[in-house]
């Protein structure tokens, strides 16, 4: 299917009484979510005299936000997902940047969408959802009204874009645009990875204004015709109760989120059919990796995607097949090569950067060190293959140490003090560059329980590193700092 708003008109045809949504106590089928998108539809055609060409959405992960989403791209508007707790300032400036004609939230929003309105001075319609039976828009309305939704025009999808706004960094949020081949070529990749389940069904373990929430997890969940369970709430006791409670059987999430979460999972039914993690990255500690599997019947797959690549890449595409440490082999949406500085390919086991191309690239770019050549982007991510085409990540350009005539990378310093009995996370910041030789600093977060002081933690680490590799500076801290994705925030470390 060429457009992802198909995969709910072919589902609400062919197995329309399936659950698509479960949202607190409700559930909504695929012919219930299709008649609220096809009202809604109708309802912005008789308010707008043309196609609206662009529509935001200010609502929070809800039936709702589902409906207004697949409603905008079912009418060809490009869509902007606005994160929805925000200042009414912040909303402004975003509705400054984008002129929506149209607006549609809750009516719990509209006294800040009023302020931003008129502090933007910016005109558009506002389409208001709400629980009470006034004029405003009803989920429950819209869902048991069948209808049908005929386009008079067919816009051009091609051209078509979903804008998401990056979470703040240092004071700046970042904005980044997918064409609907885009998210639907990375969807339609994904789902596939599940395809073998019999049930399949999704946990919003990301918010789904995110890139994340939005591509791996709503988008994935509908071409593979699954069900997701929406929570409000992404806090990992929560949702280790929701994947219980809800028999989840799709769980995307990152290294730190899985582990937070499996804390949390002591009463999950051992013996329950398999279970599928898709994991973003790497989880270093085998031990951890083979306990999940073994005692939740979880099956981890590993892969990795990139905001510019419609967050999807490669990924370990079955248990048979996978190679631990690996984040797999390119997607069918994709091709990744490992290149060097001039851009010729790498051997096996070479390490060079990461260049990818596809139908998933955006042609918007947020990082100003990736570069674009002939519809491949070149990042700077440094990796490896071996001979079966699997890919491995080892560093960043910038992560780089230079040590005593040696080339480090941080994240291999990082596993080495990682693996020590004392130390639950640690992350490092080069507090001093240049000369030939950086310094470090190591901050260290020490297992429940276990007190150590800097010099004894120290004498432990001389011990298991090389000489070269002894960390400059140690610290240790209650938490490290990171972002929702779960990657460290180095410029917090020297703080």
């Amino acid at each position: 299917m060429k457009n992802i708003f198909e995969y709910l008109d072919f589902y609400s045809k062919y197995n329309p009484n399936k659950t698509f949504i479960s949202y607190h106590e409700n559930n909504y089928s695929y012919k219930q979510i299709n008649n609220a998108v096809n009202n809604l539809c109708n309802i912005i055609n008789r308010s707008f005299a043309n196609y609206p060409k662009r529509i935001a959405l200010f609502l929070p992960g809800s039936p709702e936000f589902i409906t207004s989403y697949f409603a905008s791209i079912k009418l060809g508007a490009d869509v902007v997902i606005i994160p929805p707790n925000i200042t009414y300032q912040e909303l402004s400036n975003l509705l400054k940047q984008t002129k929506p004609d149209i607006l549609i939230l809750n009516n719990n929003s509209n006294d800040k969408v009023d302020k931003a309105k008129f502090l933007s001075k910016c005109e558009f319609i506002k389409i208001i959802f709400s629980s009470n039976k006034d004029n405003s828009l009803n989920i429950n309305e819209l869902i048991n009204y069948e209808s049908e939704f005929k386009q008079t025009t067919y816009p051009n999808f091609e051209e078509r874009q979903i804008l998401f706004f990056l979470k703040k960094f240092r004071q700046k949020r970042s904005r980044i645009g997918y064409s609907y081949k885009n998210i639907t070529s990375a969807a339609r990749s994904l789902a596939g990875i599940v395809k073998f389940l019999p049930k399949k069904v999704f946990i919003n373990s990301y918010p789904l204004h995110t890139t994340k929430g939005n591509i791996q997890i709503l988008n994935t969940c509908l071409a593979s015709g699954g069900r997701l369970v929406i929570s409000n709430n992404n806090i990992p006791n929560q949702i280790a109760k929701q994947i219980q409670k809800q028999k989840v059987t799709i769980f995307v999430t990152d290294t730190n989120y899985l582990i937070e979460t499996v804390e949390n999972f002591e009463n999950i039914e051992r013996k329950s059919k398999q279970k599928v993690i898709l994991l973003n990255g790497i989880l270093y500690d085998r031990k951890i990796f083979k306990e999940i599997e073994e005692k939740f019947n979880f099956t981890i797959l590993e892969g990795f995607g990139l905001p510019e690549t419609s967050e999807v890449c490669c990924w370990n595409l079955n248990k048979l097949e996978r190679v631990e440490l690996s984040i797999g082999k390119p997607l069918p949406c994709n091709q990744v090569l490992i290149v060097n500085e001039d851009g010729k390919e790498m051997p096996p086991y070479k390490p060079g950067y990461l260049a990818i191309k596809g139908e998933n690239i955006c042609n918007q770019i947020i990082d100003d060190q990736t570069k674009i050549y002939k519809d491949w982007i070149k990042t700077e991510l440094i990796g490896y293959k071996d001979h079966d085409d699997f890919i491995y990540l080892k560093s960043k350009k910038k992560n780089i140490l230079h040590r005593h005539g040696y080339e480090v990378y941080i994240e291999d310093i990082e596993d080495f003090i990682r693996q020590l009995e004392e130390v639950n996370d640690v992350a490092i910041s080069v507090t001093e560059s240049g000369g030939g030789h950086d310094k470090y600093k190591a901050c260290i977060k020490l297992k429940n329980g276990i007190k150590s002081d800097t010099e004894t933690l120290k004498k432990v680490i001389i011990d298991h590193l090389p000489k070269y590799l002894i960390p400059d500076e140690l610290e240790v801290v209650k938490s490290i700092p990171k972002d929702e994705y779960g990657n460290i925030l180095r410029h917090k470390l020297n703080k």
